[in-house]
């Protein structure tokens, strides 16, 4: 088995690496965030109009 497996990142891919997460991370707060507000609005619906 060698060592280097999987072999180094040059500088290069590792800032592209590093672009592409924070992407995915942003993509993934936007998702968080909309299931939160959908949430928060479907419980005010429900206390407004339920009596």
């Amino acid at each position: 088995m060698a060592d280097d497996f999987p072999p180094p990142l040059t500088p290069e891919q590792a800032v592209e690496l590093r672009r592409r997460q924070k992407g995915r991370n942003v993509a993934l707060l936007v998702v968080l965030l909309a299931v939160v507000a959908l949430f928060y609005a479907i419980s005010i619906v429900k206390l407004a109009g339920g009596s």
